[in-house]
């Protein structure tokens, strides 16, 4: 296999790095040490600054880091009812194979 560019580690940094290369014509591959069922199954993620949003923008994976934030935060509007929404939505990516593999897919642009 020959790439032009190897990338350490699978998180969103090289994933998104992995992404903009892409988005460039520029093949890489990213080597991750945790197996891929580890790695599909972890959900990392803060709150970013207005640096990291427009790098995630011009990249086109701002929708999924918006989200994953609404998903992961709670806000002291949120109702009960909200409450019980975001937790269903979260539920759903760490029991279905399909939707992390599309959520994956929607970050970084590439098929896994």
């Amino acid at each position: 296999m020959q790439t032009q560019v190897v990338i350490i580690g699978g998180g969103p940094a090289g994933l998104l790095l992995s992404r903009m290369l892409h988005l460039r014509g520029v093949d890489s591959i990213v080597l991750e040490v945790r197996a891929r069922a580890c790695v599909l199954q972890r959900l990392r993620a803060g709150i970013p600054g207005w640096g990291s949003v427009e790098i995630l923008r011009n990249a086109g994976a701002v929708r999924v880091s918006w989200y994953l934030a609404n998903q992961l935060h709670r806000f002291p509007d949120q109702s009960g009812f909200d409450l019980r929404m975001q937790e269903t939505e979260l539920n759903y990516p760490a029991k279905s194979e399909f939707a992390l593999r599309s959520l994956a897919e929607q970050y970084i642009g590439l098929p896994l």
